[in-house]
């Protein structure tokens, strides 16, 4: 056998050092041995399937556009799989001469398809939020799991 055994610890029993048990078997280490040339090594992976499919690395909201009319209007469903924020912010503004509630950030990719900087927000949970307040209109939004969101998408490529 011209290999070594290599200990988990990394003491090294050679080949032709004298472990024999008084039976003539071989006496190996306790732990788990990998067999091993002097000069090659046995390197750990920089990631593990496992920690490819934990539920830390699914998404953690869901979008889907789920109504799209002639005029533009796209209604939107978003669910949080876990707590925290919904991954969007809301601010009031003004575009192409209107005034209303916008989306200001979206910072999750799963948001993205659905969701655009300027997109204005039309109805919350099927009603309607023109002449409310942004702290309404994130009361509508705070504490919920699911929300339905009514958006006029941005037409403006200034913001883009």
């Amino acid at each position: 056998m011209s290999g070594t055994l290599v200990r988990n610890t990394n003491h090294v029993i050679s080949d032709t050092q004298s472990n024999f048990r008084p039976n003539g078997g071989r006496l190996l280490p306790d732990a788990p041995v990998n067999l091993t040339s002097n000069r090659s090594r046995i390197r750990q992976p920089a990631f593990s399937l496992e920690k490819l499919l934990s539920p830390k690395t699914t998404p953690a909201i869901r979008a889907k556009l789920v109504a799209l009319d002639h005029r533009g209007f796209r209604t939107v469903v978003i669910e949080k799989m876990n707590p925290g924020p919904f991954g969007f912010y809301i601010a009031t503004g003004v575009i192409n001469q209107r005034r209303g509630i916008f989306i200001s950030r979206v910072s999750l990719p799963s948001l993205m398809p659905v969701l655009s900087v300027g997109d204005e927000l039309i109805y919350v949970e099927n009603e309607l939020i023109k002449g409310r307040t942004l702290e309404y209109v994130q009361s509508l939004i705070a504490g919920k799991n699911v929300v339905t969101i009514l958006l006029l998408p941005n037409t403006s490529s200034a913001l883009c």
